[in-house]
């Protein structure tokens, strides 16, 4: 469905708010490609997103957005101190006993100032998705990262259409302790 869509896109036909809940969530799951993603970006960039479309990535992260504590208008003004872990694989014939958690630690440590000296700026909280069908999210949940629940995977019933995807675990990582505090904040920090 995630091509569908994206052709739509670039044939700059809008998507409805459930088409593009289901995009975002299939992107954070790290199925898709790095270049269907920017061939995303690219598209809805041309065409012009629409409140709709908005709408539908934002409910996507509903759960998250609870835990967090923010308005609309702070999430529309911080999410950009949210950085999201979307690949993460260890070959299934590496046989190194913790290996992803230790991984996923040395990442925790390293991430702020890895972007502050590339993008100039220190995130706040790291997010990730893991399908419940294919991984149990085993080394998310021993690196100490918190299980906020699943995503819906449906998007917003609407009249004729009906979109859906694969639940996913939500999974997120304060990188510091005041990560709420800049997150809630009325100006970026």
């Amino acid at each position: 469905m995630f091509r569908e869509n994206l052709n739509k896109i670039v044939q700059r036909n809008d998507l409805t708010e459930a088409e593009m809940s289901a995009m975002i969530l299939d992107i954070f799951s790290g199925e898709i490609t790095d270049a269907q993603v920017g061939a995303f970006m690219a598209a809805l960039a041309t065409k012009g997103e629409t409140f709709e479309e908005l709408a539908g990535a934002a409910k996507s992260m509903r759960i998250r957005d609870r835990w967090i504590g923010w308005t609309e208008n702070q999430r529309l003004r911080n999410l950009g101190w949210v950085i999201n872990n979307t690949r993460f694989l260890i070959l299934p014939w590496v046989k190194i006993r913790y290996l992803a958690s230790h991984v996923l630690g040395q990442i925790t440590k390293s991430i702020r100032i890895d972007w502050q000296e590339r993008w100039d700026y220190e995130p706040v909280l790291m997010e990730t998705f893991v399908d419940p069908q294919r991984y149990e999210g085993s080394c998310y949940k021993a690196s100490n990262w918190k299980h906020l629940g699943m995503t819906t995977g449906e998007g917003l019933p609407r009249k004729g259409k009906n979109y859906t995807t694969t639940q996913k675990m939500i999974f997120v990582k304060p990188l510091v302790k005041n990560f709420r505090e800049v997150l809630c904040s009325k100006a970026k920090k």
